[in-house]
Formats: C-alpha cells, sequence, structure tokens
C-alpha cells in the first residue's frame, strides 16, 4: 500500500505543485518534466481513495441512527393512512426481506408515521403492478432492501451512494479529456496530454471533496455547505488550471470551460444512474 501511495519526495513535491499552481503540473509532464513527480493516473486514484476513506470514516454508523418516537392520535379525527400497518400489508413485503430487514423496518414503522405513509404507497403501487401484469418478484427482491435501508437509515444510504461517487467521477475521465481534445484543437496537444488534465484536475477534485467530507451529514446545512464550498472551488481551480495549461486569455477559456463542465455534468446524471444501480443492487453496496 505504502509503494502505491508512492509515499516520498515526489509525492510532496507533486502535491504543493498541484495544489498551489493550478495546471503547472499538467504544464511538468507535457514538457518531459515528469521525473519528480507522481504518476497522473497513480496520483488520482490515491486521492479517490483518501476520499473513500474519508467519507467511510465520517459516514453515518447505521446503529446510531436516531429513532424519534412519532405516533398517531387517538382521536376519531385521526389519518387511517397513518394509522399502524395490517398484518396483511406487512405480509405483503415480507417475502421480499431478509428477517432482520423486515424486523427492523417493523421497529421504524411503528415508531415513524412518515415511513407508514411511503410503505402504503409502495403497497398500493406493487398492488396496482400485480393487477395490471406488469409485477417483477425479481427486481422487488433486488431492490426493495435498499429501498428499506434508504427509509429506515437515510445517511447510511447516501454514505454509501457518496462512497461510490469517485467511481462515476472516474468513469467519465477517457470522455471529458475528448471534450477537452475538441475544444483545445488549436492548443496542439495530444490526446493524452488531454488526458493527463483531466487526471490532475480530478484529483485535485477528490481532495477537496475529502476536506468537505470532513463535516458528517448528521451536521446538515453544514455538510451541505462544505459540499457546496468543494464544488465550487474545484471549478475555480480548473479555469484557473485551463488558462496556465492551454496559455488561453480569460474569454477563450471562459467559454470552453463553461462548455466543458456542461458537458461533463451532463455525463455525470448517467453515471450517477449507473452508480445508483450499484448502490441498490445486492453485492455491490
Amino acid at each position: 500500500m505504502l509503494e502505491f501511495f508512492d509515499l516520498d519526495g515526489r509525492l510532496l513535491t507533486t502535491l504543493r505543485l498541484l495544489l498551489t499552481r493550478p495546471g503547472a503540473l499538467s504544464v511538468e509532464f507535457s514538457a518531459d518534466r515528469r521525473a519528480a513527480y507522481t504518476a497522473p493516473l497513480r496520483l488520482c486514484i490515491a486521492t479517490g481513495l483518501l476520499f473513500f476513506f474519508v467519507a467511510g470514516l465520517f459516514a453515518v454508523p447505521e446503529e446510531t441512527v436516531s429513532e424519534v418516537d412519532v405516533t398517531v392520535g387517538d382521536s376519531p379525527s385521526a389519518d387511517v393512512s397513518a394509522a399502524p400497518l395490517t398484518a396483511a400489508e406487512l405480509a405483503a413485503i415480507a417475502p421480499y426481506l431478509e428477517a432482520a430487514e423486515m424486523a427492523r423496518l417493523e421497529t421504524r414503522a411503528a415508531r415513524h408515521t412518515d415511513t407508514r405513509l411511503v410503505l402504503r404507497d409502495l403497497i398500493v403501487e406493487m398492488r396496482a403492478a400485480q393487477d395490471d401484469g406488469m409485477f417483477s418478484p425479481l427486481l422487488l427482491r433486488l431492490t426493495l432492501p435498499s429501498l428499506v435501508q434508504l427509509l429506515v437509515a437515510p445517511d447510511v444510504f447516501i454514505g454509501r451512494l457518496n462512497e461510490k461517487l469517485p467511481f462515476a467521477m472516474l468513469l467519465l475521465l477517457p470522455a471529458y479529456a475528448g471534450v477537452l481534445w475538441l475544444l483545445f484543437r488549436s492548443a496542439s496537444r495530444y490526446y493524452v496530454e488531454h488526458l493527463v488534465f483531466a487526471l490532475h484536475v480530478h484529483a485535485f477534485g477528490f481532495i477537496v471533496l475529502s476536506i468537505g467530507a470532513l463535516a458528517p451529514a448528521r451536521f446538515g446545512a453544514l455538510a451541505a455547505l462544505a459540499s457546496l464550498a468543494a464544488l465550487l472551488a474545484t471549478g475555480l481551480y480548473v479555469l484557473l488550471a485551463m488558462r496556465t495549461y492551454y496559455a488561453a486569455g480569460w474569454y477563450a477559456c471562459g467559454w470552453r470551460w463553461l462548455t466543458a463542465g456542461t458537458f461533463y455534468l451532463l455525463m455525470l446524471a448517467p453515471a450517477l444512474l449507473f452508480v445508483l444501480a450499484l448502490t441498490i443492487l445486492p453485492g455491490f453496496g
């Protein structure tokens, strides 16, 4: 592991240049002055693993998810949809869950009105799908456990999803480099040079996201603010790095930065859907 992270003077030199002079590290590699620095792919993977570690370290443990009692009023006007789940309703879900998952769900539903409401809507949709001949027991068996976890411990589920975010970002690297190659054709750089630039800005993004992840999800607004600051810092860094690496002015870099960023976000959506599927399907959680 230490060999992989390349824990020597090269890593420190690389990080110092990466963090303090946007784009300069990519310039060094294009100028064939790379011997003193950590390889771009290794740097990107190492920073991605750092984000995994920090996100997992500060994730909300499943056993610490708070249980706040929410009871249904005894008045005749109490909403019947918030009443305790019946045995028939629980039986409609039980075949698709493990015993432990079912027990946790029953405990949560007994205490939380919102969980009962969501489960009732789910059961209604299941029965409607059965009546329409569109019911898929296999699909439900694959997805229901993760949906239950989203109900019972949403912070845990979101933590699992965040841990897989770097996978989505890494999937986009070749495509993002291709977009840079198209936008900066006048720079007369090879595709691999754009790929090195993409690896470097992603490495910076992983480092900043790791810092943002130091604010656990349980902190609510603080965690959201930290994540937003990390994203804004990364976006600004990419713009500054483009100006240095492609030696272009603000306008020339600005519209290309905006175009590449928009395309990246559009590509990120299907990548995140893929990651979401990995989070929901068993064996990948």
